[in-house]
């Protein structure tokens, strides 16, 4: 009967643990997100010629992308550029 509560007592401590760890990660990915997309900005803001090249070869070097890269997967990306109708322009989106 002691094994056992010293077992729930365990297991408990465990739990909350884990609880906090996970909601520190997702803390973590949010503001590694949020960077992420100031970066993306200033790179098309400052160099919007080369953004996308610039964009695809950052993701595309990341074993984190894999096959799914700028196609925006759980871990997202550049949106693919878009042409203006216009003057046939390229224009980069952020996603």
């Amino acid at each position: 009967a002691e094994r056992r509560q010293r077992n729930r007592e365990h297991a408990k401590r465990s739990r909350v643990r884990k609880k906090f760890m996970l909601e520190s990660l997702q803390t973590q990915v949010r503001g590694l997100q949020d960077e992420n997309s100031t970066l993306r900005m200033l790179v098309q803001k400052h160099i919007p010629l080369d953004a996308m090249k610039i964009i695809d070869d950052c993701c595309s070097k990341s074993v984190l992308f894999g096959a799914e890269g700028r196609e925006g997967g759980a871990l997202g990306g550049a949106a693919p550029p878009k042409t203006d109708a216009e003057n046939g322009k390229e224009v980069a989106l952020l996603k």
